[in-house]
């Protein structure tokens, strides 16, 4: 993976996300899922603005004058192709197993209870700082411009 496969796979995936996560979390109450709107879009308000804001640091850098030269070393692709997709693909994963857990654990058959929504709330929290802090990263030196002059 060079850097602008990087970058276009960033922009992508987040595309993605945004959407699903979007969708997930407005359509869900009225389809059974055991949430309240609030509480639906307070989880939406914790994970979609980290994906928006790798969407900004693309536009930055769209638009940026003087855009940095990010230089890769040849041996070091395979490893940005995984630094790049693994933490989507651990963050895709992490939110289906936590999704189902807490419906699973919710429907009205189950004998013990089920997960809190702020149980529900913990785990998105801990899923998003991996993104962020994985992710945040890569996007600090793939979308960074200069200052202007």
């Amino acid at each position: 993976m060079n850097v602008q496969q990087a970058r276009e796979w960033i922009v992508q995936s987040s595309l993605a996300a945004t959407g699903a996560l979007i969708l997930f979390f407005l359509l869900t109450p009225i389809h059974g899922f055991p949430v309240e709107f609030e509480e639906a879009l307070r989880l939406m308000g914790t994970v979609v603005p980290v994906f928006v804001g790798y969407l900004g640091a693309a536009i930055h850098r769209l638009f940026a004058r003087a855009p940095r030269t990010v230089v890769l070393e040849r041996n070091h692709g395979r490893m940005l192709n995984l630094l790049v997709k693994g933490p989507v693909m651990l963050y895709g994963l992490g939110m289906a197993a936590l999704i189902a857990s807490f419906w699973y654990s919710n429907r009205s058959t189950t004998e013990v209870g089920g997960m809190t929504i702020d149980a529900l709330g913990l785990g998105v929290t801990a899923l998003v700082s991996l993104q962020a802090g994985t992710t945040g990263a890569l996007v600090m030196y793939l979308f960074a411009a200069e200052a202007r002059q």
